[in-house]
């Protein structure tokens, strides 16, 4: 995974994004991060980004995905108020997923022998490659 700053973040182009995924500052994992996939036509880069570590700002995480505007976090599961284009899955305990809807009914034959959230958790990044690997 690339590492994501202030001082770069906005190389990253909003539309690439296919996953995003947003882990609460108390969530357990990798808490106060961002993690995303980008795809262009020919290849997908993984990203990460700590921004609980003051490195970015709010406003700042809004710009670089821009239906984050409108979500609404259920303390430590569930949101609300995301585009129509992404599909919401629960990582568990303060974790979020979003998937573009284009590649969702893959991701969710992909893990249908996920019983819980943690399991996407442990898989999500596997999954989410496997699937963009058979699109470049």
């Amino acid at each position: 995974m690339d590492y994501l700053s202030k001082d770069n973040y906005t190389k990253i182009i909003p539309e690439q994004i296919i996953f995003f995924t947003f882990a609460e500052g108390g969530a357990m994992g990798r808490p106060g991060s961002i993690e995303l996939i980008t795809k262009d036509s020919e290849h997908y880069i993984a990203y990460y980004l700590p921004y609980s570590s003051k490195r970015i700002e709010y406003n700042d995480i809004q710009k670089l995905f821009p239906p984050f505007r409108d979500i609404r976090f259920e303390t430590f599961g569930g949101c609300q108020g995301f585009l129509d284009n992404w599909k919401y899955v629960s990582l568990g305990c303060g974790n979020h997923l979003f998937v573009r809807s284009e590649v969702y009914s893959e991701f969710e034959e992909l893990t249908a022998d996920c019983e819980i959230p943690s399991q996407i958790y442990s898989k999500w990044i596997d999954v989410a490659l496997a699937i963009l690997s058979k699109q470049t």
